[in-house]
């Protein structure tokens, strides 16, 4: 009889372990800049599967992210940033996977200054445009050494034009 039992407790463990998924999955890795290797904190990681987002996580102040007890299966590896182009998607089959990198690139930016073409003296409040086919894109304003900068601009070429509205004497 108690054979009789403990066979009955083996045969429901089995049951109980063939109905539970496994989780065994596991995947980690560092976000960096493509041009300085410098890690990116703050970027957005994400696990996807047939279009939709399964798991997110956020790469920590070293630019590392982990997603563990993730159910084995394929997905999608997108990684996500303000001012950094979108990287991905790209397909791993899950099981542990460390070194898992992404290497991101930071969208153009630009900067300069603004001078008087007589004096060469800068010049502060000018209105700085970057423009596209005669439409006004970006539009920022220089400080008061004359100095501006634009940051996240989608690669393309621009018109740079720079105006400054003067007094004029009647």
């Amino acid at each position: 009889m108690a054979c009789g039992r403990v066979l009955a407790i083996l045969s429901t463990l089995l049951l109980l372990c063939w109905a539970i998924p496994a989780l065994a999955g596991s995947i980690s890795g560092g976000v960096r800049e493509r041009t300085t290797n410098t890690p990116i904190s703050g970027a957005t990681v994400r696990l996807e599967q047939s279009g939709q987002i399964k798991y997110t996580t956020t790469t920590n102040s070293t630019g590392n992210y982990s997603f563990t007890s993730i159910p084995n299966g394929t997905y999608n590896l997108v990684a996500l940033k303000s001012c950094y182009q979108n990287w991905g998607p790209s397909s791993r089959t899950l099981g542990d996977l460390t070194g898992q990198n992404i290497v991101m690139e930071w969208y153009p930016r630009l900067s300069g200054g603004v001078r008087d073409n007589l004096t060469n003296n800068p010049i502060s409040g000018a209105t700085v445009r970057l423009e596209q086919s005669g439409s006004i894109i970006y539009t920022t304003t220089t400080n008061s050494t004359g100095n501006y900068s634009f940051t996240c601009i989608t690669a393309g070429t621009y018109n740079l034009v720079a105006l400054k509205l003067g007094e004029h004497d009647n």
